[in-house]
This record gives C-alpha cells, structure tokens and sequence, in this order.
C-alpha cells in the first residue's frame, strides 16, 4: 500500500513538474476547499529530447546506454567493426551472443560487422567489381566504335573537301 501511495506521490510531482493540472480559471472549488484551481496557462508537454546540460534522457536511450555499458563491461574485444573503424576506436567490445558491439548499440546502428568483413560481403564486392569491370569494357567498346565512326566522317568530308576544290579548280579556269 505505502508503494502504491509513493508511485501515486511521485506522479503527482510529475504532474505539477508539467503542469497539467492546471486548466480552470481562478475561483474556489466548492467540492474541496483545499484543492484550489490555478490560472490557465498552456500545458507543457515533455519534449522526447532532453533540454541542453540536461542529465535526463528519454527511456529508450538510457536502456540504449545502460544495454551498451553492460556490453563494455561484460564484453571481450574483437577486430574493430566498421562503425568503430570509421570513428577510430581502438578496440570493439562484443557479448556473447549480441549480434553489436557496444558503440553500435550505443549509436543506433544496426550494421556492426564486428570480428571483420565476411565471406559474403568480400563475394558482393567482388560481384560488384566484375560488374563495373564489364561496364568499364563495354563503355571503351562503345567509345572504340564512336572513335572509328567519326575517323570514317572525317576522312569522308577531307574527301569531299579535296572534290569539291578540284570542282572550283576545272570551272574557274
């Protein structure tokens, strides 16, 4: 009962921390003389971020930091992951049996290659280059054609040039 009484308490500091109760204009409650009716005002609602050089987070992220605290502190390290490549950490702690290091759980990332790259990763890279490979080559194949055609117009209008002068040469004289 007494738990029940201070969760109560506790939410009636909550309540007056934001204010919602306060909705009436001024006057007297006839019902109970000691509850008085405060000045309207608009209600503050809790914003999901914690105010600047505020120490209070909102619960998903301190069960975030608390998950990734535990991790460090129960973890053993691995090769560093991507993530913690990227930001140079020195090390990545993992758990047994998390599929994230910490600053990956800590960080909302949901890719952590932790233990280094895998098998399939190198296999999608590697089908990535042979493709670019053979793009690469069907673009120079592509440019090779280009080049050839517009060496045939160019020696086709030299031709036509050399003609034509001659033409101007055997009319003019």
């Amino acid at each position: 009962m007494q738990a029940e009484w201070r969760a109560l308490d506790n939410m009636q500091v909550e309540w007056r921390a934001f204010d919602f109760y306060r909705v009436g204009p001024v006057g007297r409650n006839t019902i109970s003389p000691s509850f008085k009716v405060l000045p309207s005002r608009p209600v503050k609602r809790p914003s999901a971020k914690p105010c600047v050089g505020s120490k209070l987070l909102p619960v998903a992220a301190e069960r975030r930091e608390d998950i990734s605290n535990l991790i460090h502190k129960f973890g053993f390290e691995m090769p560093r992951c991507s993530a913690c490549f990227r930001a140079e950490r020195p090390h990545c702690v993992v758990s047994e049996g998390k599929q994230r290091c910490d600053f990956c759980v800590s960080k909302k990332y949901f890719n952590c290659d932790f233990g280094g790259v895998s098998s399939q990763s190198f296999a999608r890279v590697s089908r990535e280059k042979d493709r670019i490979d053979e793009q690469k080559e069907q673009a120079e194949a592509d440019l090779q054609d280009a080049l050839a055609r517009l060496q045939r117009l160019r020696c086709q209008e030299k031709h036509l040039r050399e003609k034509a002068a001659e033409m101007v040469r055997r009319g003019c004289g």
